[in-house]
């Protein structure tokens, strides 16, 4: 969610863009060096080099997503309720402030709290605009309008300016808005050492100091006692102690969007940060997706370890826990007749595989098929067997108190091509699965378990060249985690559903509100920015490690209806919802 939500923004961002400069680190030469939280923006005027020659800016420019959005701003700003007059007040705030932040460097910052020792508690915080020489303007009316707002504040609040930067400070916050001095972020050893992870030029920078906000939480719990020996036990526990700092960037790479993050965590490891000390995946396990693939996710992802860990930690929080969990799973385990971590999370594997191929199951939500790369394929075979049986009891048992002739499911074993594959024999989608050379296959339907169980390693996607291109782009060794989207050969499947997703603008035509009919380009204009999308992770001595790169922000969901199925949720069913309740002219089922 939070992928998907960062992607959107971004793209509305970029959708309003400006005649360009060159990038550079939005304004941490000016913030604090104690900054615990950092989020900085070069604004929309300062795309960086590489903006002018990107698949976004063609994608945009042959949109009308600019043009929705000049048109629908001025309409949301009139439809806000501003019966209170700090609402009007918020919203005029809004309006004139707001489009000055989204053009222009900003920068948001959170420090330390102040105050602590003495049980007066005060905040540090900021908001940093390069508005240049609206910065004197904007600091008066931005202070008249705190005068308005707040008599007496308990937390001092100020605007202030100098060269050019207009600041908001709450509490004891003094920025260098020369940046003559070396006490800002900019010159802060931790901060510029994340910073080389995760490359240069960005438009949009996240920066969290977690052991500062670790060292915030302790000295909390040393004026408050009734806390502290928790707090020292969880923070023990878990192993906050490894978890330094992470920082998350976005912006241009030669003709694609790229994202960037790093969370330092230097090993050895301990508690749930250990997690992170997954291994890479192996090319045994990725040799059981086809070279065909349009789409693939890979992961380590050890269930056993999960639940292993969860039972120490928690141990260690509370040494009764761990009594509680072995003895639910123990009543799970006479329920099933299987020790469910002996006999099913342990032989199951810790290589997790999501693909579509044309050539297997389709392009499309049915054809997605999940591949477990076991360690003991046997057993996990085994216990998955003794699962169908007792599923099937549990079926009949329940058939009973129904009225007889009424159809009854069941998983069925049945031979498929040498295989002995499971399904459920409801119709139009039988959720079924196989094992074959140490993977179970799983699949919507029995025929695309067998044909994934057929793939061979000298037609996997190792073969595929540009899965090969794209993995020594991302790095290409040592992932935890692999992504892999073909939207050459994925979006003519997947573009015309994005398409009629974006008529979603017909509910505000509905209301009499004209938005342009053609919110996204036509196919002609879009197929010639497709380009393969990839994105990895990986852990080192240092820490874990991210990267992705696409023709532009949210392209993925191109790539097939199964990808806005998985993503739509967050964004379209809320919009739809709150139409539903508010229409008078027509219902939205909910």
């Amino acid at each position: 969610m939070k992928k998907r939500m960062v992607s959107a923004v971004v793209l509305v961002l970029v959708a309003v863009v400006a005649p360009l400069k060159t990038a550079a680190q939005a304004l941490a030469n000016l913030v604090p060096d104690d900054a615990m939280v950092y989020v900085g923006w070069t604004g929309i005027n300062d795309m960086g080099p590489d903006y002018a020659g990107s698949r976004t800016k063609k994608m945009l420019d042959a949109s009308k997503i600019r043009e929705t959005l000049d048109q629908l701003w001025p309409i949301a700003m009139a439809k806000m309720d501003v019966r209170k007059r700090e609402a009007e007040i918020f919203r005029d705030m809004l309006q004139k402030f707001g489009p000055t932040i989204l053009e222009n460097p900003t920068a948001f910052y959170i420090g330390p709290v102040d105050g602590l020792a003495t049980g007066n508690p005060m905040p540090r915080v900021a908001l940093l605009c390069k508005a240049g020489v609206k910065s004197a303007e904007l600091k008066k009316e931005i202070n008249d309008y705190i005068k308005q707002l707040l008599t007496n504040p308990l937390i001092p609040i100020t605007a202030i300016e100098e060269d050019g930067v207009v600041a908001v400070t709450l509490g004891n916050v003094i920025p260098d808005l020369a940046g003559k001095t070396a006490t800002t972020l900019s010159h802060r050893k931790q901060f510029t050492n994340a910073m080389t992870q995760v490359g240069t030029n960005p438009i949009l920078t996240v920066y969290v100091d977690f052991e500062a906000i670790t060292g915030l939480v302790d000295q909390v719990a040393t004026v408050a006692p009734q806390m502290a020996g928790s707090w020292v036990m969880i923070r023990n526990s878990v192993g906050l102690g490894n978890l330094k700092r992470a920082v998350w960037t976005a912006g241009f790479s030669g003709q694609d969007f790229t994202t960037q993050g790093f969370v330092e965590a230097p090993a050895p490891r301990e508690g749930i940060l250990q997690l992170l000390d997954a291994g890479p995946l192996s090319n045994e396990a990725l040799s059981a997706v086809p070279k065909s693939a349009v789409m693939m996710q890979a992961a380590k992802l050890d269930l056993a370890k999960l639940l292993s860990t969860f039972r120490t930690i928690s141990g260690k929080i509370n040494p009764q826990i761990p009594g509680s969990i072995d003895s639910g799973l123990a009543l799970a385990n006479m329920v099933v007749g299987l020790n469910l971590e002996e006999d099913f999370l342990k032989p199951m594997g810790d290589e997790w595989i999501l693909y579509s191929s044309d050539n297997v199951g389709g392009v499309g939500p049915l054809g997605i098929v999940m591949v477990n790369h076991a360690r003991d394929a046997a057993k996990l075979e085994k216990a998955m067997d003794v699962l169908a049986k007792i599923i099937n009891s549990k079926i009949d048992e329940d058939h009973k108190s129904k009225k007889s002739g009424e159809p009854v499911p069941h998983l069925v074993q049945t031979k498929l091509d040498g295989l002995n594959v499971t399904f459920l024999n409801t119709p139009f989608i039988s959720p079924s699965w196989t094992f074959k050379n140490g993977n179970m296959y799983v699949a919507l339907l029995p025929q695309n378990v067998v044909a994934a169980a057929g793939t061979s390693a000298e037609n996997s996607i190792l073969k595929n060249e540009d899965f090969i291109a794209m993995r020594k782009r991302l790095g290409g060794k040592g992932e935890t985690a692999l992504g892999f989207y073909d939207l050459p050969r994925s979006a003519p499947v997947g573009y015309p559903y994005l398409m009629a997703l974006s008529r979603v603008t017909g509910a505000a035509e509905m209301h009499g509100i004209q938005t342009p009919v053609m919110l996204l380009p036509p196919m002609d204009k879009v197929m010639p920015l497709m380009s393969v999308s990839g994105s990895s992770a990986w852990t080192d001595q240092t820490g874990t490690h991210w990267k992705t790169f696409t023709p532009f922000p949210m392209a993925e969901w191109c790539g097939g209806p199964e990808v806005i199925l998985m993503q739509v949720q967050g964004f379209v069913l809320p919009m739809l919802g709150t139409y539903g309740a508010r229409s008078k002219k027509a219902q939205i089922p909910q």
